[in-house]
């Protein structure tokens, strides 16, 4: 209802208040904190992510309508993609500082929800409607693909051979390269882009009687023909874009 940047502002809200406070708990700054406040911190904390899928799923169909599928199913792949991410992170560059790591997760996630405001926005429908590559959104599966793989190999090797701790760095490094990789996404997001726009069609009342007598309606299995469904051909208003030529024929065959 109120665009998205209003939702990337609570969801970075969320983020900065509740891991936040889980950082200053778990540094002593709190002392002998007790479950229940941990939870409470955790709880604002974690309700930063309805908010931060809402703005991605809701916006992506709004642009995308001609791809809601692709569009939506590679948002919600980093749903369970973000957390082998994240784990990785921690392995292999915050392990064992569980309060580093709070404080990481406490202001990276802030400063990219808020920089992600800059540029969020819902397309207008022409610009939405306009023709797609889904080969962006191919390519970008591809890259989820790998990235989804490369954490699953890092995380079961080091968990039965383990890595050094330079190895653990360069594994949180290369991740960056994933990163850059996704960033050819949206650099273009249609294949007709500055594209003379399609001319319009005349209404039926414009168009010349031998065009007006057929006109593609929709119609449906039920018999309806004013509802959703497949393209029909009909004889709309037959005797209406009859010519006078014709009725004075048929009068003239009547009377003989």
């Amino acid at each position: 209802r109120y665009g998205p940047k209003v939702s990337l502002y609570v969801g970075a809200f969320c983020i900065f208040a509740g891991f936040g406070s889980l950082t200053i708990a778990l540094s002593g700054a709190i002392p002998n904190p007790s479950v229940g406040v941990i939870a409470f911190f955790y709880f604002i904390g974690s309700q930063s992510q309805p908010w931060l899928d809402n703005d991605s799923v809701v916006t992506n169909v709004y642009n995308f309508p001609n791809n809601r599928g692709l569009a939506v199913g590679l948002s919600k792949a980093f749903n369970g993609l973000g957390a082998s991410v994240f784990g990785l992170m921690y392995t292999g560059a915050f392990d064992p500082s569980a309060v580093a790591y709070l404080l990481f997760i406490t202001i990276i996630p802030t400063c990219i929800a808020l920089a992600a405001s800059l540029l969020a926005k819902q397309v207008s429908e022409a610009e939405g409607r306009a023709p797609a590559a889904p080969s962006r959104f191919y390519y970008g599966y591809v890259v989820t693909l790998a990235l989804m793989t490369y954490c699953a190999g890092i995380g079961v090797y080091n968990a039965l051979v383990g890595l050094s701790p330079k190895a653990k760095g360069i594994s949180v490094a290369l991740l960056a390269v994933f990163y850059i990789a996704y960033a050819y996404i949206p650099l273009a997001r249609t294949e007709a882009r500055g594209a003379a726009p399609a001319p319009p069609v005349a209404a039926p009342a414009q168009m010349p009687n031998e065009l007006y007598r057929k006109i593609a309606i929709p119609s449906h299995p039920s018999g309806n023909d004013h509802t959703e469904g497949s393209t029909v051909v009909t004889d709309t208003k037959q005797k209406a874009a009859t010519s006078p030529d014709d009725d004075h024929d048929h009068d003239h065959r009547h009377h003989h």
